[in-house]
């Protein structure tokens, strides 16, 4: 073999490598502007999943004071009904009294005030 043809072999095999390696680095090139793409898709991702803990972090706070707050109007509407219902047994116990013939006067009242009230709630 002479120097010449072992200088074109040698030419030819470097003319392959040197495309695989521009192939190569275009390759590597494409991998590093998709992974920079990625990686600004990802940090966009993060910033929504913030605003999301930040927004559940307040609705949970607003679901908790609307909890307090159904439990104190609980209360009061227990309140309420305990005073209904000793009215109730105020007005019942006045119109027995009336109807006895014990008709104080505030039981009088109340015995009145009781049927104009049954009345209006028939």
């Amino acid at each position: 073999m002479s120097t010449a043809s072992s200088l074109e072999e040698l030419s030819a095999s470097g003319s392959a490598e040197k495309d695989i390696l521009v192939e190569a680095k275009e390759k590597s090139t494409i991998g590093r502007d998709k992974t920079y793409e990625g990686g600004k898709k990802l940090e966009t991702v993060i910033k929504m999943i913030d605003i999301v803990e930040g927004k559940s972090s307040g609705l949970a706070k607003t679901i908790n004071s609307l909890t307090n707050s159904t439990s104190k109007i609980d209360s009061i509407l227990n309140v309420i009904n305990e005073i209904a219902d000793q009215t109730n047994l105020l007005a019942l116990n006045a119109a027995i009294e009336a109807a006895r013939g014990r008709s104080w006067p505030w039981f009088c009242s109340c015995s009145g005030g009781d049927k104009k009230i049954s009345r209006g709630h028939n």
